[in-house]
């Protein structure tokens, strides 16, 4: 999360749950690469962080945010 919503946050009182509701603090962008490709693309981009990963299930694939 950025810092300042941090401080909108604690200035107006606002609950968690209102913030994530106004604001849409979700993800932003999401690049999705393969397992082995995962180092090379945090090293790249310093801020990248691994938050799922796409599995395999009954023949569909399917996001699994971990």
């Amino acid at each position: 999360m950025p810092p300042i919503f941090a401080l909108i946050q604690e200035s107006g009182r606002i609950s968690d749950e209102e913030m994530y509701r106004v604001f849409n603090m979700g993800l932003g962008m999401v690049l999705v690469c393969s397992e082995q490709g995962a180092a090379a693309v945090q090293q790249a981009l310093r801020e990248a962080r691994a938050v799922g990963r796409v599995v395999r299930q009954a023949g569909d694939e399917q996001v699994i945010m971990a």
